[in-house]
């Protein structure tokens, strides 16, 4: 088994933006607990358990000593004041939350957090004009204050918007592992999700314990397609959950 070749597979998502329209940077990501791997040419995957207290906070301490390392080597924080961070309770402000896990045949489960995750900085549906100079903002909980909607003026929702505003040549979604573009497992994974997808799977009277690597059969070739074999226009619906090619007042296509 080529070592290089295991990987494990997530996306994580930066989001700039808190509840409240304000300036919180913070990364949501979405790990598949399992490791990819090729074994003689073919594609093993291996689950994993979920993570337990223990191992949770020591992923969070290890995210604190990286990040607050890479801010000193940088300039950003100077020697003393980054070991004295280090040695604050609960890692430094640094904090980890993993407690959200959708079981594998959870496909809206799925959706559903993938939707959350990718969402905008602000959700339409919860603005709303007063008159022509005063907006309201409905949070969808209330802040420490109590407050449960902000009072805006239409410069004053600007100026919070365009502070949300990434900078250039960032992406705010990215992919790691067998789901980034030049993973080398990345094609067999595909192959192997889209193959699943179409097929229907039997249950079986008895499984292979988690702690065994499951063997998986490289799908039948299929001819290669493009990427935009689905129409633009059909894909919208998931999005703005309306039909663009539907015509609103009489109904037809």
């Amino acid at each position: 088994m080529c070592r290089r070749l295991r990987a494990h597979a997530s996306v994580s998502f930066i989001h700039r933006f808190g509840d409240a329209l304000n300036e919180h940077i913070h990364v949501h990501c979405c790990v598949i607990d399992a490791l990819f791997y090729l074994d003689e040419d073919t594609l093993r995957i291996s689950e994993l358990p979920g993570l337990s207290e223990a191992d949770i906070a020591s992923i969070q301490t290890r995210i604190a000593q990286r990040v607050v390392r890479w801010f000193m080597r940088r300039g950003y924080l100077d020697g003393d004041d980054g070991r004295a961070m280090l040695e604050w309770q609960q890692d430094g402000g640094f904090s980890l939350d993993a407690n959200v896990r959708i079981a594998a045949d959870d496909r809206a489960g799925l959706e559903h957090l993938i939707r959350y995750c990718a969402r905008p900085p602000f959700a339409l549906e919860r603005l709303e004009a007063i008159d022509e100079a005063h907006l309201i903002y409905h949070l969808s909980k209330p802040q420490p204050d109590g407050v449960w909607d902000l009072r805006l003026t239409p410069l004053e929702l600007i100026d919070r918007i365009a502070a949300l505003i990434p900078p250039p040549r960032i992406h705010r979604h990215r992919y790691h592992g067998v789901l980034a573009p030049n993973s080398p497992l990345r094609a067999s994974v595909v192959a192997l999700a889209q193959a699943t997808a179409s097929t229907p799977q039997p249950a079986t009277a008895s499984e292979p314990p988690p702690s065994q690597p499951l063997p998986v059969e490289p799908p039948p070739a299929t001819p290669k397609r493009s990427p935009a074999h689905s129409i633009w226009a059909m894909l919208l619906p998931r999005i703005f959950e309306t039909l663009p090619l539907t015509c609103p007042h009489c109904g037809a296509q």
